[in-house]
Parts: structure tokens; C-alpha cells; sequence
């Protein structure tokens, strides 16, 4: 039986993030401006760590408003953040740490800034090397080191000499034969 509503058509664009989106239309661009650049019709755009960051606070129940107030941040901050990826080393620290999330794919270490200079001097690159191949200035690679940098510096850089770097996965338990065993990226540990 009609009930004279139309039905909605479900939109291939409803479950992606901005940053998805944008990536589709800018690949959708590339496709009919150039005939060498074919598109895929399957084509999913990669999540970003932006995308985990924004999932990770959504699982946790927390609002723009309410991680703005943890961190100290204007919601506007934390929103840019999430969507365009604009913001700063000392941000994305904050958000991280108040989200409980932490980057693997480095050296261990609690500065990030430091953790990726000890990754590029593991691979034998100069930092003046390091700005031309990740595309910025000596100096962007410098703050990056040094923590002080915009984010998309920092990601610029890790794209070169950390491209595995990402967010752990979440810590998950279990009870065996009467312990509690942890279950993580890294490893297996059992508490009494």
C-alpha cells in the first residue's frame, strides 16, 4: 500500500567521513580531465588518522563541546582538527592523550616530534634530505622535531619516513583458565 512518501535513496557518499568525500571528488575530477587516469568504480578513499581520531571520540560518548573541554581547546579547534586536519603538533598531542590513543610504527618514546627524529636518523637521512623528499622546508622538519609544527607538517614528513605509523589498536581482555589475559598490538601479558 503507497503512502504517497517517495522512498529515500541510500547515497554511496552517507557513511564517509569529509575527508573521504573530498578525496572522491577530486579522484572523480582526475578521471574526466584525464583519459590515462581511470576511476575505479569501487574506489573507497583510505581513512585518515583524522577519521580514528573523530571514530575514537564518538566511541567513547564524547561530544566536540565536551573534548574541546578536556583539552583546553576551542570546539572550533578540535573540529578542524577532525575534519580538515588543520591544527597543531601540541593539539593533536592533546586530543591523543585525552582519547587515551597512541602512535605505533615509530621507536617507542612519549614525544612524537622526538620519536619521528629518531626515525629519520635511523634511515640515514639529513634533515635538509628528509624537507625535500617529504616536500616542505628544513625548518617545517625542524619544528616537527621539535614538536612546535602545524600537523600537516608533521604528516608530510611521517608519509616519508613513517608511512606504518598509526593509531594502536584498543587494548581487549579475556579471562583463561582463571587469569586475565590483555590482548594488544604488541603483545600477551597475563595478571594474577
Amino acid at each position: 500500500m503507497a503512502t504517497g512518501k517517495r522512498p529515500e535513496a541510500i547515497s554511496p557518499l552517507a557513511g564517509m567521513s569529509g575527508r573521504q568525500r573530498h578525496a572522491l571528488s577530486v579522484a572523480r575530477s582526475l578521471a574526466t580531465a584525464s583519459s590515462a587516469f581511470v576511476l575505479d568504480e569501487n574506489f573507497q578513499p583510505m581513512p585518515t588518522l583524522f577519521d580514528d581520531l573523530r571514530d575514537k571520540r564518538e566511541r567513547s560518548g564524547l561530544s566536540l563541546a565536551e573534548l574541546a573541554s578536556k583539552t583546553g581547546y576551542t570546539l572550533n579547534t578540535i573540529w578542524e582538527l577532525e575534519i580538515h586536519g588543520r591544527g597543531t603538533m601540541a593539539l593533536f598531542d592533546a586530543v591523543t592523550h585525552a582519547l587515551d590513543l597512541h602512535i605505533v610504527g615509530l621507536t617507542p618514546g612519549k614525544a612524537l616530534g622526538l620519536r619521528l627524529k629518531a626515525a629519520r636518523l635511523k634511515r640515514g637521512l639529513s634533515i635538509e634530505a628528509l624537507a625535500t623528499k617529504a616536500g616542505c622546508s628544513a625548518g617545517a622538519v625542524s619544528r616537527v622535531e621539535n614538536g612546535q609544527a602545524r600537523v600537516a607538517s608533521m604528516l608530510a614528513v611521517a608519509n616519508i619516513i613513517a608511512p606504518e605509523m598509526r593509531f594502536a589498536k584498543p587494548l581487549v581482555s579475556r579471562f583463561e583458565k582463571g587469569k586475565l589475559v590483555w590482548l594488544s598490538g604488541v603483545g600477551i601479558s597475563e595478571e594474577d
